[in-house]
C-alpha cells in the first residue's frame, strides 16, 4: 500500500522510497574469492585488503585504501520497492546457505558478517512491516543487523544521497 505525504503546496504526493538490503563479509585473513568458496555463492561487489576504494555514485576514489578484503551480495530489487520486499530477496538469494553464513559468522578469520538495511525517504514517518516468517528465517542467520534511515527533503538532490559505508569504520565485538 503506497503511503503519501504532504508537500509544501499541500498537496498529498506519493513519498518517495529508496531500499536496499546487503550481507557483508569482512576480514584480513581469507579473500574474497576463499568467502564466496565457502559460502558457495558470487558476490555482487568484493575488494582486497589495501585496494584504493571507488565511489561510482560520488565520482572519486577514496585516498586510503580498504581496511579489510571484502565480499558483499544484495538484493536484487528494484531502490523503490519497500524494505521488506529487499529484505526478502536477499534471505532468498542466500537460501540454503544460511547455515553456512552463521559458521562463517563465528569464524575467527573473519571480523564481521552483518546485513545492512539502508532506507532513504521523504516520509516524516517511516514504518516497516517484517512478517513473522521473514523474522525467522533472519534469525536462522545468527547476525547482527544495521538498519539506517535517512530522511531526505522533497527538495534535496536523491542522486547525491549518502550511501552506507562499504565497511564499518569499526567491527562490533572485536579490536580493530
Amino acid at each position: 500500500m503506497p503511503v503519501y505525504v504532504l508537500d509544501d503546496d499541500g498537496n498529498y504526493q506519493p513519498a518517495r522510497t529508496d531500499s536496499s538490503a546487503s550481507l557483508l563479509v569482512l576480514s584480513d585473513e581469507m579473500t574474497a574469492a576463499e568467502i564466496g568458496a565457502e559460502l558457495g555463492l558470487v558476490a555482487d561487489r568484493w575488494w582486497a585488503l589495501g585496494e584504493i576504494e571507488q565511489h561510482p555514485d560520488r565520482g572519486h576514489r577514496a585516498r586510503k585504501g580498504h581496511r579489510h578484503n571484502g565480499w558483499e551480495i544484495s538484493s536484487r530489487r528494484p531502490d523503490t520497492e519497500a524494505l521488506e520486499d529487499h529484505l526478502t530477496d536477499l534471505l532468498d538469494r542466500i537460501g540454503d546457505r544460511a547455515p553456512l553464513v552463521a559458521s562463517l559468522a563465528a569464524d575467527s578469520r573473519v571480523l564481521s558478517v552483518r546485513l545492512w538495511l539502508s532506507h532513504f525517504t521523504d516520509n516524516e514517518a517511516p514504518g516497516f512491516s517484517f512478517p513473522d516468517e521473514l523474522l525467522r528465517r533472519l534469525l536462522d542467520l545468527r547476525l547482527g543487523l544495521d538498519l539506517g534511515v535517512w530522511f531526505l527533503s522533497r527538495d534535496e538532490d536523491w542522486e547525491g544521497k549518502p550511501r552506507p559505508p562499504a565497511q564499518p569504520f569499526f567491527v562490533q565485538g572485536r579490536e580493530p
